[in-house]
């Protein structure tokens, strides 16, 4: 069975990677697998630079940030694909609508 990506979307501190744990922890209580996920991914090369710009180590556009965000999703779309291909059910602290 293919598994199910869900994201919460929303302001800043507005509770987004809370619920999204604690809804990874319900699913893995109920016996469901499950995987919590965060973007930006700042483990990758360009999470890394992200974090930067956001930092204010460096001085992007808007339209450069746009693709630095979807880049950042991209670099992890192989992660992503073989843990719904698993069956996985992937609980995302944003996603698509963030950028």
């Amino acid at each position: 069975m293919p598994g199910v990506l869900i994201a919460f979307e929303g302001l800043d501190q507005s509770g987004k990677q809370t619920q999204a744990e604690l809804l990874r922890d319900r699913l893995k209580e109920d016996g469901r697998k499950a995987r919590l996920v965060s973007f930006p991914d700042y483990g990758t090369s360009i999470g890394e630079e992200i974090a930067r710009a956001l930092q204010g180590e460096r001085e992007y556009g808007a339209d450069v940030m746009q693709l630095l965000y979807v880049a950042n999703r991209y670099e992890r779309k192989p992660d992503l694909e073989r843990w719904l291909d698993g069956g996985l059910i992937l609980v995302c602290d944003r996603y698509r609508a963030s950028s």
